[in-house]
């Protein structure tokens, strides 16, 4: 996991990917992190195969993948025949399944008002993944306050479309953003160097 921090320090952009030509895209492009939000139990284990196989992290969106219900043997297989490196979920349930598994969850919370924010975040608080992701994305407010709710590493995603929303979702304590947005995934943080004293 630490490896995995190191990598979104500089290149803080996963790539969301929703199709096979989305899936090439993502394996020449320098984002080291993927949601993998395509396809079904009989071929999502090719593109795990083909991301490692590039040393990306993959996180299997569960909720997205045809063929797969929403409990423990779900995740026992996926643990153990798909092998990703986490899964994405919006269900407490599955992040602490996966977690038993010995697998890196992203649980995500949907931002629509303020009571959807105070449940979401307890239930996220109860099935203590790896770090959650909010959605929209683009509220660089909310994360502001979540981060100051919340020690788990923030992930923004949805609606990120531009370098502007990434860099304003980073500069409000986001730890990375997730988009679809092929060019973003090219996108890497450039570390200033504080300028010498006068001496």
């Amino acid at each position: 996991m630490t490896q995995l921090w190191r990598w979104l320090a500089t290149s803080p952009v996963i790539a969301v990917v929703r199709s096979g030509d989305a899936a090439t895209e993502a394996l020449n492009a320098p984002a080291r992190c993927v949601f993998l939000a395509t396809g079904d139990i009989s071929d999502v284990g090719t593109y795990i195969s083909r991301f490692h196989s590039r040393e990306k992290v993959v996180f299997l969106h569960t909720d997205l993948i045809a063929g797969l219900e929403s409990d423990q043997a779900a995740v026992h297989f996926i643990a153990r025949r798909l092998r990703p490196d986490g899964i994405l979920t919006t269900h407490g349930q599955l992040v602490r399944a996966a977690r038993k598994e010995g697998l890196l969850t992203v649980q995500s919370l949907f931002l629509l008002d303020s009571l959807a924010v105070k449940s979401g975040l307890n239930a996220v608080l109860k099935s203590c993944p790896t770090a959650v992701q909010v959605l929209p994305g683009i509220l660089p407010r909310v994360i502001r306050e979540l981060k100051s709710m919340c020690s788990l590493p923030i992930i923004a995603g949805g609606l990120i479309r531009s370098q502007v929303d990434v860099e304003e979702a980073l500069a409000a304590g986001a730890i990375a953003c997730a988009t679809g947005e092929p060019r973003l995934w090219w996108y890497r943080k450039v570390e200033t160097v504080p300028s010498a004293g006068r001496g």
